[in-house]
């Protein structure tokens, strides 16, 4: 009789027990920081974005130019960057010195004329504008980092056409295209769904992630698309060719 009695008191509190740490635990999945988390062990399994040498061929066509194309070398570990595109007067480069100095060559030559340099927008101080954009983009989950990004509150859960993913909000320390966005993140595994712009002035602008590119023991997506959220109409992409090196 003592025993049953025993059991009748325990049961309930085993299950409480059970529903807190299932409450826990539901908690811990809607963490904002707990799944950014997870997400860059999905996409960096070793932890090597921050020494990586990411050197990459892309094409970034837009609906007002179709054909543009750009070189990407981004040095984490000694923290320089270089851009090289070709323009209609010429191979333009855009580097950043590990050191953190700016230089920009047209045609291999730092002598660029104040007309040229006005018009197609060549200043150097544009450099780290440049630098800053490809290491979030291209870094990304890895690169919103707790210096950069702050999480506004838990993840939703959301149906993103078709796929189960969470949607974090985030405000960047400082503006890279918007201030405020919006990351999705598959529910399943992790990986990088989409990125959402959040715009005062204007539509939003969401980024939609396809396949996977691997170098060294990192993965980023290949493919990404860009949309106007209101007309679900196309702007462009951005996907990676090849490897340079």
């Amino acid at each position: 009789m003592n025993s049953v009695f025993q059991l009748i008191i325990l049961f309930p509190l085993i299950s409480f027990m059970s529903f807190k740490s299932f409450d826990s635990f539901n908690n811990l999945c809607k963490n904002s920081h707990y799944i950014l988390e997870q997400s860059k062990k999905y996409h960096d399994k070793e932890s090597k974005w921050e020494s990586s040498y990411l050197s990459v061929h892309i094409e970034e066509p837009r609906v007002g130019n179709p054909t543009r194309f750009s070189r990407i070398k981004l040095n984490n570990e000694r923290g320089s960057f270089e851009l090289e595109r070709i323009l209609d007067i010429g191979t333009l480069q855009r580097i950043v010195s590990e050191f953190g100095i700016p230089k920009v060559l047209l045609n291999g030559s730092s002598a660029i004329p104040k007309e040229i340099e006005d018009e197609y927008r060549l200043q150097k101080y544009r450099n780290l504008a440049y630098y800053d954009f490809y290491k979030l983009m291209y870094g990304l989950p890895m690169s919103l980092t707790e210096e950069i990004v702050i999480a506004k509150d838990n993840a939703k859960s959301i149906n993103f056409k078709g796929r189960e993913a969470y949607k974090i909000n985030l405000t960047l320390n400082e503006s890279i295209i918007s201030k405020n966005v919006s990351v999705y993140i598959s529910q399943i595994d992790f990986s990088l769904v989409a990125l959402e712009f959040i715009h005062e002035d204007r539509d939003n602008e969401i980024i939609e992630f396809e396949e996977e590119y691997r170098y060294e023991s990192i993965s980023i997506p290949r493919f990404r698309h860009w949309y106007n959220v209101v007309t679900e109409e196309y702007q462009g992409s951005d996907f990676i060719i090849k490897n340079l090196e």
